[in-house]
C-alpha cells in the first residue's frame, strides 16, 4: 500500500524526535496559548532563510520573525520547519534553494 508524501514526513518527525513545526507553533499562538520561538530559535529560522540575502532583505526578515506568532500566516509549509530544543531546522522536498525562497517569501508575506 503506497504512502502519501505526508505520511513519509510525519514519520521522519516521529523518528527524529520532531513533534513540535513551525505551523503548530503559529496555530497555537493563534489559539491563545502561550507559543513563541525563544532567541536561538528565531535566529536560527533567519540564518536559514537569509543566506545570500542582502542586508536589506535580511533586516526586513529580521523584523518579521521577531513579530509574535499570532501574527503570522499558518502555511502549510511552515510545518516542515521543526523545532525543538535544540534550534530550528528545515525538511526539504525538492530543491533547497527553491524552498529557501518559498519559505523566505511566506516570512515576508510575499
Amino acid at each position: 500500500m503506497p504512502f502519501g508524501l505526508g505520511f513519509a514526513w510525519g514519520l521522519i518527525n516521529f523518528l527524529k524526535g520532531f513533534d513540535m513545526n513551525l505551523k503548530k507553533l503559529i496555530c497555537d499562538a493563534k489559539d491563545g496559548k502561550p507559543a513563541a520561538l525563544n532567541d536561538e530559535q528565531k535566529r536560527q529560522l533567519l540564518c536559514l532563510v537569509s543566506k545570500n540575502c542582502k542586508g536589506q532583505t535580511t533586516e526586513k526578515l529580521r523584523r518579521r520573525i521577531e513579530l509574535p506568532l499570532s501574527l503570522w500566516n499558518d502555511e502549510d509549509r511552515f510545518s516542515r520547519v521543526t523545532v525543538d530544543d535544540d534550534g530550528v531546522s528545515y525538511i526539504a522536498g525538492q530543491s533547497w534553494p527553491d524552498e529557501m525562497r518559498y519559505l523566505r517569501n511566506l516570512i515576508l508575506n510575499k
